[in-house]
């Protein structure tokens, strides 16, 4: 996946570029004997404004209002110069480019395509606008003009397509890996639950047909009892496998939106009590560390409900500084943890293994009490703000 300081680098020197040929254009090939004191205010201020830019990169990984104003602002700015400096015959037809580029690199495309679309509309409106207030003497439907047009809603488009076609959109590849780590988290599911249920089934099966044969019907029934509990059990963990390979809420609605939404149909399915905790109110994580937290809380989750024998389980965010604290406790039966530590260490526990490997992927950590009183807890720490 492209870095968020490659696309931060990569936008910074295309702002850059573009107003310095807007600048060589407006004052070096001007057909004006004398440039104005106002175009050399707006070319200052519009170098204020990319330097700004420049410094204070655009933090894409961050999903909240005031990242989507900042991101509308660039886009009204960059329209707005068009209208204030000619429509097509503006220097600044390349810097207007700059928020499409940005929206193309790290959201979806119906919304770069959106974008694309409304600064094609822009720019014909600032060459009539542009027209009526005198700022140039040519219609639109002027030759050069109409050539310009064309040229120019061609590469907003392109701008817009590119990123996808050469696969260097962030939320692609965030997608992607996501679909990546949930094949091999199946794959892993299915080498070691699935099997093992299987073979449990094929034991059964024998002792209840043995059980029939010799007449113990009582038996019987409570090994087909026994095998509609694993039963259950299985359709659960299908179930949720299929649930997270399909859903779409986390890019949608954010984390902590899916996951109540998660607890609320989990408590239902399971029948434990299930509590969310939003210490400070708000979480500041990447797309993709997002989307490796939910992983890792639907694990904890589907661990209480095959092992824990829990009433209640509670999920708590809690800030802390530049850090994040998640804990997911229950109060079920527990366990050892040196036994638990030992069988991790021996290949036992995968999906334990892979939860602690998605939180360190993350730059994070996780660790893990239990107790047959108090029950189990695990706390993950996980960096905020991280790309």
């Amino acid at each position: 996946m492209p870095g968020s300081s490659k696309i931060t680098l990569f936008l910074a020197v295309f702002r850059g570029f573009a107003y310095i040929v807007a600048a060589i254009q407006i004052v070096f090939l001007s057909s004006l004997a004398v440039i104005p004191s106002q175009t050399y205010l707006l070319l200052g201020l519009v170098g204020a404004y990319t330097i700004a830019k420049i410094l204070i990169p655009f933090r894409w990984y961050q999903k909240d209002y005031l990242t989507y104003l900042i991101l509308g602002a660039d886009v009204l700015v960059c329209v707005s110069l068009l209208f204030l400096t000619g429509g097509l015959a503006s220097g600044f037809l390349l810097y207007s480019l700059n928020p499409i580029l940005t929206i193309s690199l790290i959201m979806h495309r119906r919304v770069a395509l959106s974008v694309a679309g409304f600064s094609s509309l822009a720019v014909i409106g600032s060459q009539l606008f542009s027209s009526r207030i005198g700022l140039i003497t040519a219609p639109i439907i002027a030759s050069e003009y109409l050539s310009i047009l064309i040229i120019y809603i061609i590469v907003c488009f392109l701008a817009a397509f590119l990123p996808f076609f050469i696969n260097a959109n962030v939320h692609r590849h965030i997608e992607e890996k996501a679909t990546v780590d949930e094949r091999n988290r199946l794959a892993v599911e299915m080498h070691d639950n699935l099997a093992q249920n299987l073979g449990y089934f094929k034991l059964k099966t024998k002792l209840v047909k043995d059980s029939l044969l010799s007449g113990d019907t009582k038996k019987a029934t409570a090994e087909l009892n026994d095998l509609k509990l694993v039963a259950d059990d299985v359709y659960e963990d299908i179930r949720e496998s299929i649930d997270l390979l399909r859903s779409k809420k986390l890019d949608s609605i954010g984390l902590i939106p899916t996951l109540a939404d998660y607890l609320h149909q989990f408590g239902q399915r399971s029948g434990i009590r299930t509590e969310l905790l939003v210490v400070d109110g708000q979480t500041d994580f990447s797309p993709l560390a997002e989307l490796q937290l939910m992983r890792v809380l639907q694990e904890a989750l589907i661990n209480v409900r095959r092992h824990a024998n829990a009433r209640k389980v509670e999920v708590r965010f809690e800030a802390d500084g530049n850090w994040t604290q998640v804990s997911i406790g229950d109060d079920g039966q527990g366990f050892d943890p040196t036994t638990y530590q030992q069988e991790e260490e021996e290949g036992h526990h995968i999906g334990l293994k892979v939860m602690r490997e998605r939180v360190e992927s993350l730059g994070g950590n996780m660790s893990i009490t239990s107790d047959s009183k108090l029950g189990t807890k695990i706390f993950l720490k996980i960096p905020t703000g991280k790309g």
